[in-house]
């Protein structure tokens, strides 16, 4: 339980001459100068003070610094799946409850790095000022006193009020902290913290975020629980939906199995695959399989986000570097993507977004069976297979001159196209009962949720059914899933455009001409019979030159 003295002021009476009193305070600390007899600050607080005065941060430090960029983000959050899933929808339900323009909730990692942030429109402006945002560290030796930092350090709850802050740019805000940590072993996982404008008094925001920490701690070990019931059948791979091999890639719909029967064939060839298709339609699941089919199998698969690694870093991640290439190189140089995949498959994904400038390189690499270090003139034999994946229109790409006609014609030895999910009809609910079982034989989807899943557009596609479906797994309080925990989206409207846009696919100008003689040329009544928009028929009519 808190102590009474972690609350030294909660009236709102006293509250606006309290964090004066503080200020004064901290002012006379910065200085140096003798501290007024206030019993101001806290003892807590006073300490972190003294530490990161000790540590020399700079009290004028305007912004939080960045320690973690987007494809490290990316990378821990899915090195912590479960976890940061977990996490994420407490977020979003915290978030949605308050729904405070001026509130912000957020969790960060065991070293003081945020990871995930929900905000409300004004609150994102004040955390912009201050780069509290998902990458920058708020640990005691980055940004002095504050409640991330600070709980961290004492392994305790606890809040942080306006003027408490040893860094002045953060004066505008109260903070409340508490540790996450793993139920079993009590390792520190992380700190959720409830942010608000140093004009709300926070009477209970402490208490309730210490609350809430409890709730996530539970959530994680009810999780992990089932997951250890499960765990003599269900291996890694397949904890993630995937077991790199055919055999786990679920599907009946007669144009996906087309590509996948396709892939089967030439998965023991060394011929380049070009896999194409929308974000999440699952291409490197696909890329994985054509590679542990292979005669590579027992050696590398290495996947590469193209879109992922800037531009001025693309030849030295490629193709590697020899010591004294360039300021910062590493003693005896590194070894680069190709070299490191020789022998075994290199999946690009994203390959759109490699530079035009760069793609005359990986051009040589595969007509020369050669690379060369930057900074070097030696040539390195290697001997890979390329798989390449895309959700841009690379022909398109190609007439815009954004990708190289060589190297397109070169890497498409044979081309796969994944459908939409949407375009796979049943195959919605083949999957989501297969995510389901996942983690429990006894899950089973209701009417109501089978006929939600199935009028939703899914524009992220089997991973977002997957997020959906273990969301919902995660949330469910009995063995039936309903329609309920089926977590698309809020806006009715845009479930009514998911239906629309479903509906206009199936028109046909037979089925229009139809209904419209049906109705005696009735525009209006035949839109409705349709169940699309009366502008959507006057488009599909002119689209169809009926």
């Amino acid at each position: 339980m808190l102590k009474e003295d972690d609350f030294p002021f909660l009236s709102v009476q006293n509250y606006e001459s309290t964090l004066k009193k503080i200020e004064s305070t901290w002012e006379n600390f910065i200085k140096g100068e003798t501290i007024p007899d206030f019993n101001l600050p806290r003892n807590p607080i006073f300490e972190s003070w003294k530490r990161s005065k000790q540590m020399k941060v700079p009290f004028d430090l305007k912004k939080a610094p960045l320690r973690l960029n987007k494809s490290e983000l990316a990378a821990e959050k899915e090195s912590k799946y479960d976890l940061y899933r977990i996490i994420d929808s407490f977020l979003d339900n915290i978030f949605k409850i308050f729904h405070d323009e001026n509130m912000a909730v957020s969790f960060s990692n065991e070293r003081g790095i945020v990871m995930s942030v929900r905000a409300g429109k004004a609150m994102q402006e004040k955390c912009g000022l201050i780069s509290f945002m998902p990458g920058s560290s708020l640990r005691e030796s980055d940004f002095g006193t504050n409640s991330i930092g600070t709980s961290l350090y004492t392994k305790k709850p606890i809040q942080v009020y306006a003027t408490e802050h040893y860094c002045e740019t953060a004066h505008t805000l109260n903070c409340s902290s508490a540790l996450i940590r793993e139920p079993s072993s009590g390792i520190v996982l992380g700190v959720l913290t409830l942010t608000t404008h140093k004009n709300i008094v926070p009477a209970h925001t402490l208490n309730w975020t210490i609350s809430e920490a409890e709730k996530i701690q539970n959530a994680i070990k009810y999780h992990f629980q089932k997951e250890n019931a499960f765990a003599n059948t269900i291996n890694n791979y397949k904890a993630t939906g995937d077991c790199g091999e055919f055999k786990c890639i679920i599907g009946k719909n007669p144009a996906f199995n087309n590509v996948i029967n396709l892939a089967y064939k030439f998965s023991d060839s060394d011929m380049p695959v070009l896999i194409t298709g929308d974000t999440g339609t699952g291409k490197e699941v696909l890329a994985r399989a054509i590679h542990n089919r292979s005669s590579r199998k027992d050696k590398t698969f290495l996947p590469v986000n193209c879109g992922a690694i800037p531009k001025e870093l693309i030849s030295s991640e490629l193709y590697g570097y020899v010591e004294g290439a360039f300021t910062g190189t590493q003693k005896g140089g590194r070894i680069g993507k190709i070299e490191a995949s020789s022998g075994g498959t290199l999946f690009l994904d994203e390959i759109c977004e490699m530079p035009v400038d760069m793609q005359i390189y990986l051009l040589r690499a595969l007509e020369e069976g050669t690379i060369t270090r930057v900074g070097s003139n030696k040539a390195i034999p290697v001997n890979l297979r390329i798989i390449c994946a895309t959700n841009k229109d690379i022909r398109e790409e190609v007439k815009k001159g954004n990708f190289r006609k060589d190297l397109y014609y070169r890497l498409n030895g044979v081309e796969l196209h994944l459908p939409t999910l949407r375009e796979r009809g049943d195959d919605i609910i083949l999957l989501a009962e297969h995510f389901m079982k996942l983690k429990s034989n006894e899950l089973k989807l209701s009417e109501d949720a089978v006929k939600v899943l199935m009028e939703y557009s899914w524009p992220g596609n089997v991973r977002e059914l997957k997020s959906v479906i273990n969301r919902a797994v995660l949330i469910s309080s009995n063995f039936i899933i309903t329609s309920n925990e089926i977590h698309i989206t809020d806006n009715k409207q845009e479930l009514e455009k998911s239906k629309q846009e479903i509906n206009e696919k199936q028109l046909t100008s037979e089925k229009i001409k139809q209904v419209i003689n049906e109705c005696k040329g009735n525009k209006t009544l035949a839109a409705n019979h349709l169940d699309i928009s009366r502008m959507t028929l006057y488009r599909k009519i002119k689209e169809l030159n009926l």
